[in-house]
């Protein structure tokens, strides 16, 4: 898998007239503030921006109606997405559209795996092999305060759409795997059974 490093976030609210910038280009950065100041929330935003929805988000900044753009950088390479209203979008560093989708699952997951060169294919509820959405991808980088501390690898939602998702993950992050290993995996399912 490719690296992944946050640079800097835009929020905004029309339904508050408020709007926000972080950033996040310094070698480390630390979210530090009292409780009830944003602090999941912006890091959550960072996620989900990829289509990585958490677990639980306050009703609070449901009702804030937060539309974001995130500027990261995969290997060197800087890329902007941009969520607003339930679809996403894709530029490059001379901010010039790359790619739009609106569904994680079917448009989503693909994009997001082909960028970090996450080479995984699950096999969902009802035996059908498919690319996991981009939750799958972050479950290790992750754990949020509701659910993460309580069960692991379990801080997104829309995780019950893979089942025993969680050894297959282990294997792949530790490199007990390669991806090579879920490439064969994935022609084998797609071959089906050898009869003789």
């Amino acid at each position: 898998m490719k690296r992944l490093k946050f640079r800097k976030l835009w929020l905004l609210s029309d339904q508050e007239k408020r709007a926000r910038v972080e950033d996040f280009s310094a070698l480390t950065t630390a979210i530090v503030a009292g409780n009830e100041l944003g602090k999941s929330s912006l890091a959550k935003s960072l996620y989900a921006t990829l289509g990585a929805d958490p677990g639980r988000t306050s009703d609070k900044w449901k009702d804030a109606k937060v539309e974001t753009l995130l500027e990261f950088e995969i290997d060197r390479s800087v890329y902007f997405m941009l969520r607003q209203a339930g679809r996403y979008a894709l530029f490059d560093e001379k901010a010039v559209l790359v790619w739009t989708g609106s569904s994680v699952v079917s448009d989503l997951a693909p994009k997001v795996s082909e960028l970090l060169d996450f080479e995984v294919t699950l096999n969902r509820r009802g035996g059908q092999n498919a690319v996991p959405p981009p939750a799958f991808c972050f479950l290790p980088f992750y754990i949020d305060q509701e659910k993460g501390w309580n069960d692991t690898w379990a801080s997104f939602s829309g995780l019950d759409m893979v089942s025993a998702y969680k050894t297959d993950l282990a294997r792949y992050h530790t490199g007990i795997r390669p991806k090579e290993y879920y490439r064969s995996k994935a022609e084998k399912d797609e071959a089906g059974p050898v009869t003789l």
